[in-house]
């Protein structure tokens, strides 16, 4: 019978415990346990995060980290004084929610949360708002507006080169797509599929819009390359209501709700199919989220009791997790 060493050109090595970093197919004997151990990839799961100062709901979010996150605007929730719409503007660290400078106008159903806890954009709203306002890690300044105001729209990228696809406007959904250079916005290639009200990440030149209404729930998704949209691979379950995506064309995360129901389910993008993973503690519609396919964020969003939540779910991916070998 062959041996490890003969299969793998090395011997079984000793560690007096676990080794410090893991690596997915690593084999070895823990010494302290007496035991033969390896590693092997543990599947990605939700957890709780700090709650958010103000429950609020469609507002705009984002952050390139996990442990950078935003939120700015939105619904309020049950019983705020003054009810209506929010001017807030918080920020995530990863464990606690800290209020910085306020928008200069409260909005609904915003159609892009672009950028960074430093360098941040919300554009558009319901009512076919068209304005955009930047943050500069200081105060909020007004930006150049839409050329067509609309709301629940995908949006993708940076304050400074941003993508915003489809959405509501006109009393209808929309194909239109507008990049932002920093300063202005201009006109590029529609949607293939007219829609809003879905999930998208990525950057301005590689950014997917993913499922979305029509009004109805469709499971398209499409890549964009800076200059036209192509499809690609569906997504397992269509949803609308604004669910949650997050990382990038080759390891993305669809998730964090929408309706039907609204949905706890998630999806995991790994550059060629999705796949259903670990669900969320529960299901949420228009949230918002951030970070990367191994350290995402959902947060804000509404869930039936009440409307409008001040939960934070944070995503930790797939990782290597010692295991011990038994005899069968």
């Amino acid at each position: 019978m062959a041996t490890y060493k003969a299969i793998k050109g090395l011997a079984i090595r000793t560690v007096d415990g676990d080794p410090s970093t893991l690596i997915t197919g690593d084999i070895w004997y823990n010494s302290s346990a007496r035991t033969l151990k390896g590693a092997k990839l543990a599947a990605g799961a939700w957890s709780s995060g700090g709650n958010m100062n103000t429950s609020t709901q469609a507002g705009g979010g984002n952050g390139a980290a996990q442990t950078a996150a935003w939120v700015a605007s939105g619904v309020l929730g049950p019983g705020s004084d003054p009810a209506g719409l929010s001017v807030n503007n918080e920020h995530y660290d990863g464990t606690s929610w800290t209020e910085q400078a306020n928008v200069n106008a409260g909005k609904t159903g915003v159609a892009a949360g672009i950028g960074t806890t430093t360098a941040s954009l919300i554009a558009g709203g319901e009512g076919d708002v068209a304005a955009s306002e930047e943050f500069n890690g200081s105060a909020w300044a007004e930006g150049n507006d839409l050329n067509q105001g609309r709301s629940i729209s995908f949006f993708a990228g940076l304050q400074t080169a941003g993508v915003i696809a489809g959405g509501w406007s006109e009393d209808a959904y929309q194909g239109e797509v507008e990049e932002y250079d920093g300063t202005s916005w201009s006109e590029q290639n529609d949607l293939n599929t007219t829609r809003g009200e879905g999930a998208a990440c990525g950057i301005q030149t590689a950014a997917f819009a993913i499922s979305g209404g029509t009004p109805s729930a469709v499971d398209n998704v499409e890549q964009y390359d800076g200059t036209s949209w192509t499809e690609t691979t569906d997504v397992n379950t269509a949803r609308t209501s604004t669910p949650v995506g997050f990382g990038t064309v080759t390891a993305a995360i669809f998730c964090a709700g929408g309706e039907p129901s609204p949905s706890a389910k998630t999806e995991e993008w790994d550059g060629t199919s999705w796949t259903e993973v670990a669900d969320l503690p529960a299901g949420y519609r228009f949230s918002q989220g951030g970070g990367t396919s191994s350290a995402g964020i959902r947060m804000s969003g509404a869930n039936p009791t009440p409307n409008q939540s001040a939960v934070t779910d944070e995503w930790t991916g797939p990782a290597a997790a010692a295991v011990t070998f038994t005899s069968s």
